[in-house]
This record gives structure tokens, sequence and C-alpha cells, in this order.
């Protein structure tokens, strides 16, 4: 007689441990977001990126180049490479930072002739990769902070001036940036590895004081973990090292011909030389104000401030200790870079992600505290709409003043390659082989690169005329840049030791050229002129071709010239010509 079948326990394990007196084993508490008390929405993640690529987009089509350094470094890539400084000269080294940017225009210029858009696609790059860093932090931000916090800083990172000027800009520091949106993602989600990598890429690629921005990893590992994660630190710090030095060694060393490393290079020029960045010029603290302000205006002192209203929101503990070492690290920053006598607005460029980050944390506890004291949400999304709308009126009228004020100088430019372009058929080129020379003069830390200095002229039936710079002698008495040393490869002109460079920003007379040789002027026109810089516009040599409008350096200073207001910054604003002249000799 067969045995009956036992019938199968439909319970669980962890109920049968519970049945027989065995307590399951605690969870790890899972750490969740906190309650929103502001808006009832969240963009989704197509939005957010549509917003982000959307702004970054524009920044790369109508940002100017605001400083020298973007321009004579993407003068070096691809079919530009023309002009050079100390900083990539073979007694320096920056080598490394080039090829990175270099392997993505090589492609760009197998499919343009003209070199105005490699510049243009190049930027385009620029713009999804910092959009990229900057929709990995906002979804960190939403996932350990709160959804209000991350919709501020996307918000507030997307709108502010700071970022349309920095995101798309040819600059170590700009670089830099981007990867401290990387590191402090990857540190906000617990990828410490990833975030140890981004921050060894920028400080050894780009800019070695970006390390500082690194402090927050660095002391929470160190000193708030447990002895596991202390020996992970120093096993992913050494990894990263050598996964990224070793090769920026080898590279920048082969290039140079000489053993090299640059980040030794610059820190050792910047600090430890004695003639320094000081060269360049001194300016006093107020220039960070006045520059934080116009960029970043209300949000900078909410970074400031936003101490005591995130510790009095309770909501927000479980991520405070995060919150205060980024919060110490951007003063750190702050204090160091306040201090020093030489002061750029690049060099603000790696904490603007901070700046962002700080200030959304202020405006969602504020929002939050709001709602509990009131008992209600009206208030708090009330505080919501009007902190964003002041802040991207703010924003995007300080925008539209600096392309407004200062895009004169690029466009003529454009007009300068358009003229070439229209005038074949008007020249006879057969048969003189001398360069079209088109010169700068007291406007040179304005030429925009040599993207935007075509290779040769054409006359239409298959002659050409190489186009080279020339610069004038002007008021100014540092160092310019200078042609690379031409070669027949690529290292042949990087391992030349150029005449004509030092490191102490002396004058070089042998840059200049006879204004007699010029065939072609681009010069801001001013009535205060000098027989050093005259007017051009006066003179019997050359006739004006195409002419911008630009804000006049004697504008007086004036809410008007700092921010756009419609009719009234035309009243208030004073404006000059930047023209496009050529020489009534050429033919």
């Amino acid at each position: 007689m067969p045995l009956p079948r036992r019938r199968r326990d439909s319970r669980t394990f962890a109920e049968l441990k519970k049945d027989v007196g065995i307590s399951p084993k605690a969870k790890k508490p899972v750490e969740e977001p906190a309650p929103d008390e502001g808006p009832d929405w969240l963009p989704s993640t197509t939005a957010c990126g549509l917003i982000l690529l959307g702004f970054r987009f524009c920044s790369a089509a109508l940002n100017n180049v605001t400083d020298c350094d973007e321009c004579f470094m993407s003068s070096y890539m691809a079919a530009a490479s023309k002009h050079g400084n100390t900083r990539l000269s073979t007694l320096f080294g920056l080598f490394f930072y080039i090829f990175i940017h270099f392997a993505k225009a090589a492609p760009l210029s197998w499919i343009f002739s003209d070199k105005r858009f490699i510049f243009y696609g190049m930027r385009q790059i620029f713009s999804i990769f910092t959009a990229t860093g900057e929709f990995c932090l906002y979804r960190s931000i939403c996932a350990r902070f709160s959804r209000t916090t991350g919709t501020f800083f996307l918000l507030f990172s997307a709108i502010a001036s700071g970022m349309f000027i920095s995101s798309t800009a040819f600059l170590p520091s700009t670089f830099a940036m981007v990867l401290n949106m990387f590191a402090m993602s990857a540190y906000l989600d617990e990828n410490l590895f990833f975030a140890v990598l981004s921050t060894c890429i920028s400080t050894f690629v780009g800019w070695p004081f970006a390390a500082v921005l690194g402090a927050p990893i660095v002391i929470d590992m160190l000193f708030l973990r447990k002895n596991k994660q202390r020996i992970a630190f120093f096993v992913y710090a050494i990894f990263a090292a050598l996964l990224v030095g070793v090769p920026m060694y080898y590279y920048d060393s082969h290039h140079y011909g000489k053993s090299i490393f640059a980040p030794l290079n610059i820190v050792l020029y910047n600090v430890i030389s004695g003639h320094g960045p000081e060269l360049y010029g001194v300016e006093p603290m107020s220039y960070y104000v006045k520059n934080l302000f116009l960029n970043w205006n209300f949000i900078v002192p909410m970074a400031f401030c936003g101490l005591p209203l995130v510790w009095l929101n309770r909501a927000q503990e479980r991520a405070l200790v995060k919150y205060y070492l980024i919060l110490g690290t951007f003063f750190a920053w702050i204090a160091i870079f306040f201090l020093t006598p030489h002061k750029e607005e690049r060099f603000l460029f790696p904490i603007y992600p901070m700046i962002a980050y700080l200030g959304a944390t202020f405006a969602s506890a504020a929002t939050s505290l709001v709602s509990k004291l009131s008992s209600g949400k009206i208030l708090s999304k009330a505080q919501f709409y009007a902190i964003m709308i002041l802040f991207a009126t703010l924003s995007v009228s300080r925008t539209l003043a600096i392309f407004r004020n200062y895009s004169g100088s690029i466009q003529i430019y454009h007009s300068m390659n358009d003229y070439f372009i229209a005038a074949r058929g008007k020249f006879d080129y057969c048969g003189n082989d001398v360069p079209i020379r088109v010169c700068v003069g007291k406007e040179w830390y304005r030429f925009p690169s040599s993207f935007f200095l075509p290779e040769a002229a054409s006359d239409g039936n298959g002659c050409t005329r190489k186009v080279e710079l020339g610069y004038l002698k002007s008021s100014f008495r540092g160092i310019l840049p200078r042609p690379w040393t031409p070669g027949k490869t690529l290292r042949d002109m990087t391992t030349a030791i150029p005449d004509g460079m030092n490191d102490e920003n002396r004058e070089e007379t042998d840059r200049y050229v006879p204004l007699s040789t010029c065939h072609y002027l681009i010069d801001l026109d001013r009535e205060d002129a000098t027989e050093e810089e005259p007017n051009f516009r006066k003179s019997k040599q050359f006739v004006a071709l195409h002419s911008n409008k630009f804000l006049h350096p004697n504008s007086p200073p004036s809410i008007y010239r700092s921010f756009y207001v419609p009719q009234l910054s035309e009243h208030h604003c004073k404006t000059a010509s930047y023209t496009l002249y050529k020489s009534r000799q050429l033919q």
C-alpha cells in the first residue's frame, strides 16, 4: 500500500524561520530621496536631455572666443595648425590635452574644407560632452537628494550665463569643469572608483590645480570610512594615476623629444618659478565678486549661505556629510584663487557645477521650509517659480548683453572669409606667390583662432595665394604668439625649440610686421587714437569693407551694459565699429 504524499508547505523560507523562532536578518536600510515640497512635476529623461543639449548647442553656435588661450590652443588642431604660445612650446609642454581634441577634430577635417565648420563642429562635440556631465549630475542629485533639488540644479546649470560662456570653450579649465561634474555624480552615487578616475583625468590631462576638487572624495574615503575603504582609495588612486599618467607621459615625451610631465611643469611655473602668472596682470578680489555675480547673479549668495537652511531641513539629513565636504571644497577653491594676485574668469570654471549644486540645495531647502511653516504647498510652489523666473530673466539678459556687445569681433572674421569667397574672379593670383597678409594690432587678443584664417585665397582660375596673420606694433608690451617652426612631421614641429620665446612675458620685437605689408587689416575704430594705435578709418592707405557694432571700451559702467534691457541698453551703451579694411594697393 503506497504511503500518502506529504503536502508541500507553501510558506516562504523567511516565514518558516519566523515560525520556528528564527528572526530574519535585518536588511540594510535603503537611502531614499527626501519627500518633495516643490512642484508636482519632474521633467522626463528625454526632456532633461533636450533642455541641456538645446542650451549647449546655442552656446556652441553663439558663444564668443573669450580667452586668448582658447584661441591659440585651438589654432594648433587639424588643418588650422598655425600659431602656438608658450604653454605649447617645447620648453613648457601641454600637448596630450591637445591630442585628445585633435582626435575628434581630424574626422571633421576630412568632411569640411572650410575650417570654420571644423571649429563649430568641435564646439558641438564639447557641448555634448558638457551636457552629458550635467545630465549625470542631475540624475545623481535627484536620486540622493530630491527631485526638487535636481530640477533646481538642472535649470540653474542650463540657463546660467557662466555655463553659456564656459561650456563650449576649448580650455583646460572647461575640461576640468566637466570632469568635476562626472566626479561629483560618481561620488554622490557611491561609484568611488569612477569618482577618483574622473578627478585624476581632470588633474593630469586638464589642469593640475583641479586636484583640489577631489578633496571630498579623499577626506570621505580616508577619514570617514572603514579601513577597507582607505585601502580601496590608495588602490583606486594608484591605478587611475598609472592608467592616465603613463600614456600621457609617453605621448608628451615623444612629441617634445625629452622626458616631460606637463602637470608638474604647470605647477612649477605658476607656483615655484618666481615669475609666474603675476606677469600677465593682477586684479583685486572685487574682480571675482563682480564676475560671479554677472555669471550667476543671486545663486552665488545662495551657494554661500545654504548651510543653515540645509541643516534645518531634516529631510536632507542623510546626505549632509557629502554636502559639507563639497561646500568646504567650494570655499577652499574660492580662498585659493581669491588670494592669488593674477585673476582670470576661466579660473572659476571648475567650480561652476558646485555653484549650481549648492544653490540648488539652498533653494530646495528654502522651498521645503516654507512649505512646512505654511502647512501647505501653495507658497512653496510660488517660491519655486519666482526663483526660476527671476534667475532665468537675469541670466538670459546677461547672455544677450555678452552676445550683442562683443560678438562683432568674431563676426568680422566671418565677413572676411565670405569676402574671400565672393572675391574669386576679381583678382589674378597667377605668378604671385607673396602671401596675403591679414594684420591685427591692438585687437590681437580677439583673433578667434586660425580656424577663421583661410589656408589660401583663390582667384577662381586655379591660382591661389597663401593667407597669413601679421601683428602690428601697438601699446601692448608683452609677448605675442608666433607661428610654429615648420617641419615635415608633427614631431619635427613640436621638438624644435623656437627662437623668440620666453617665460617672462617679455616683448619679442620679431613678431611685428610693417604696416605697408598688410593687405587686409582688422581693428576696432576708436576716436582716442594714438601714433601706435591709429584710427585706420581716417587712413588713406586702407578702405573699409565691413563693419560691425562693438561695445566701446570707454562705455561707462552701468546696469544696461552688464544686462541687456531692450531700448534702454541701446540708449545708454556707447558702441564703436569693428572693421575689416583692405589695402588700396591690393591687386
